[in-house]
């Protein structure tokens, strides 16, 4: 069911995603600001999703009874550590140098 409503949202946000591709159709509407911010983080969502759809997955029966030990707690892992990696890049706004 998680997968299912995962792969629905990802086409909501490939819709919404086009509106970039084309501001000046939306730009009547919405600040094309505003609309970029909206975006990254339904992504962020989305990425959650998707995160907890593939730890879903690991936590299966018949997942556990092919990966144990230490291999399993790194499929645990780095989809976490993606997550937030991504996560802290599209929240936390980058300093720009000025010169």
């Amino acid at each position: 069911m998680l997968g299912a409503a995962t792969v629905c949202y990802v086409l909501m946000q490939l819709c919404a995603g086009t509106n970039l591709l084309y501001p000046q159709l939306v730009s009547k509407f919405v600040d094309v600001r505003v609309l970029r911010r909206m975006h990254g983080l339904s992504g962020c969502f989305l990425l959650l999703l998707a995160t907890l759809t593939v730890l879903g997955g690991v936590t299966t029966d018949w997942f556990q009874e092919r990966v144990s030990g230490p291999a399993w707690y790194a499929c645990v892992a780095c989809p976490l550590t993606i997550y937030g990696l991504v996560v802290m890049q599209v929240l936390i706004p980058s300093k720009k140098k000025q010169s």
